[in-house]
């Protein structure tokens, strides 16, 4: 199998494995290697990408996101991962369904606005406190016209992170994390 058919999928727990995701990467044609983060490779040159899911990482200093092609959807290591400043990721709910403001069109990406009572969120990249290079893609909408951040954002390498470090390679935020009510 060549690098560009495998993507590494990175996890803390088994059970937090995002079963939608991987069937996404499937559809796409992509063998899914599922890769628990004691077991980090010394590099990711056998994939075309690596997806970093939405868990607290215990070896999160191992993930080098800049150092290799990444998909972060991640709420906890804005600040250690080099996309935000310490304010951190940056969460979003609503008492609809969330949209998002791409290309000037507004498009809802959850079917639902609570489950089980509970609001049903999406994280984006704070304007104020993101990596200034990271290029926007979509954004919180939030009916006022106030342009909150970065729900999908990328870099191109070369992107200079928080962290000090630059990117050797594409990375790309994606904060639609609730992928249950896509």
């Amino acid at each position: 199998i060549l690098a560009d058919d495998k993507v590494a999928y990175v996890y803390k727990s088994k059970s937090q494995i995002d079963k939608n995701i991987v069937n996404v990467f499937k559809d796409m044609g992509l063998k899914v290697d599922l890769i628990n983060e004691k077991n980090l490779p010394s590099n990711f040159d056998a994939y075309k990408f690596v997806f970093i899911g939405d868990e607290r990482f215990k070896y999160k200093d191992k993930i080098k996101i800049w150092k290799f092609p990444a998909i972060v959807s991640n709420y906890f290591f804005g600040k250690e991962f080099g996309l935000t400043d310490a304010d951190g990721v940056s969460k979003l709910a609503a008492t609809s369904p969330l949209s998002v403001k791409k290309d000037n069109k507004v498009i809802q990406v959850y079917n639902k606005a609570r489950f089980n009572g509970v609001s049903i969120p999406y994280y984006y990249l704070d304007k104020k406190n993101k990596a200034k290079d990271l290029i926007e893609v979509a954004s919180p909408y939030t009916n006022d016209g106030n342009d909150l951040g970065d729900v999908i954002s990328y870099g191109k390498p070369g992107t200079k992170l928080f962290n000090g470090q630059s990117t050797e390679d594409k990375i790309c935020f994606f904060g639609i994390i609730e992928s249950d009510f896509w």
